[in-house]
């Protein structure tokens, strides 16, 4: 993973890392929108089950140490570009990533899906998860993210 501190842009998002995969190429870019309060992960590529747990790692990591006094409650996880399945991190998302996500605030995962069958179906499979720590929400863009976070945050205002 590569690391960066830049300052947050005019729209307030923070580049916090960026993953990359066992051929040198970036499988993953987790940023913080500061103005909307939602952690974004977008997955590029190929990646292996194992560096897609590193990545998730990272979010959680920062999840746990950033998001709980900014109260973040939202992530947001961009597939569009994802080639082949993440199914395999299943497992560690459901009784790991999520659980402790939760703690620290956490109470809605969103995935922009994937035209990619197999990546599509790891976010169904999220999504089909009754009773999960964290609900899943499948949507089709950003901006459908986008919309659906600021109306839950005007709800619970």
């Amino acid at each position: 993973m590569k690391t960066s501190s830049t300052s947050p842009t005019a729209d307030s998002i923070t580049r916090i890392g960026k993953f990359l995969n066992a051929e040198g190429q970036v499988h993953a870019v987790l940023s913080y929108n500061g103005s909307k309060n939602y952690l974004l992960m977008k997955w590029i590529g190929y990646s292996t089950d194992s560096e897609i747990i590193v990545a998730l790692e990272s979010m959680k990591k920062w999840s746990q140490s950033q998001g709980k006094a900014r109260k973040l409650r939202f992530h947001v996880h961009d597939t569009k570009e994802v080639e082949g399945s993440w199914a395999g991190a299943m497992d560690y998302i459901c009784n790991d990533f999520f659980p402790e996500c939760h703690q620290a605030g956490l109470s809605c995962n969103i995935s922009i899906i994937s035209p990619d069958f197999f990546s599509k179906m790891a976010s169904v499979t999220l999504f089909n998860q009754h009773g999960a720590t964290v609900p899943t929400v499948l949507v089709n863009t950003l901006r459908e993210a986008e919309s659906f976070i600021a109306e839950r945050q005007a709800k619970e205002a």
